[in-house]
């Protein structure tokens, strides 16, 4: 199943899909870094790292084509809202231990790259923010091999990260939807980062 959409308005763009990617074969490793593949790390990396880089690559274009106001010569002028970026992140983009070597990694690269981008493109409008879900209620761990279907390619891995998952509240997709929405909507906010998570990191 594919979702994708499309806001538009005179002065903006918000973008957000969804692959279309059978949801069981969506998976979490919570391997150590011995223990992770090239295969492993190169497939993480693209999709929650390459994948967002080459659509906000596509995109901005876009953005920074789109006429706008006079921003004057004070850095405190107002500037135009030309295009606002949210990427999915997740907490273990701040955390090493919720999840594997690959996955940690790709998400610390996303969140570093969307801090560049909100920095980069600000005085031409653009921003770009992150939310940081933590447990998601979703099959994905049964998935990974830590429910019904075996153990995880490294168990010790699987072990460690679920310490920490052992006492993180699960949210839902709506609550991640709507903390999207806030900063697509939220024109003073940029290089921000959202945590969705029941209040987990601040334990």
């Amino acid at each position: 199943m594919c979702y994708a959409t499309l806001l538009a308005s005179q002065t903006s763009y918000v973008i957000s899909a969804l692959l279309d990617v059978p949801l069981s074969r969506l998976t979490m490793h919570a391997e150590r870094l011995t223990e992770t593949s090239n295969d492993q790390l190169h497939l993480v990396m693209n999709v929650n790292l390459f994948g967002p880089f080459y659509l906000m690559k596509a995109v901005i274009p876009h953005f920074l084509a789109k006429p706008g106001e006079a921003t004057g010569q004070g850095t405190t002028a107002k500037l135009p809202k030309k295009g606002t970026i949210v990427n999915v992140c997740s907490v273990a983009a701040v955390h090493g231990a919720v999840a594997g070597a690959s996955y940690t990694a790709s998400k610390h690269a996303l969140l570093g790259l969307s801090k560049n981008t909100a920095w980069m493109y600000h005085r031409d409008g653009i921003k770009c923010n992150v939310v940081l879900p933590g447990s998601v209620n979703t099959n994905i761990m049964s998935n990974s091999g830590g429910g019904d279907h075996g153990q995880f390619v490294d168990p010790i891995g699987g072990a460690i990260a679920g310490q920490a998952h052992q006492y993180m509240p699960l949210v839902t997709a709506e609550d991640i939807a709507r903390a999207i929405l806030y900063l697509a909507g939220a024109e003073s906010v940029n290089g921000a980062q959202l945590g969705v998570d029941q209040g987990w990191m601040a334990s």
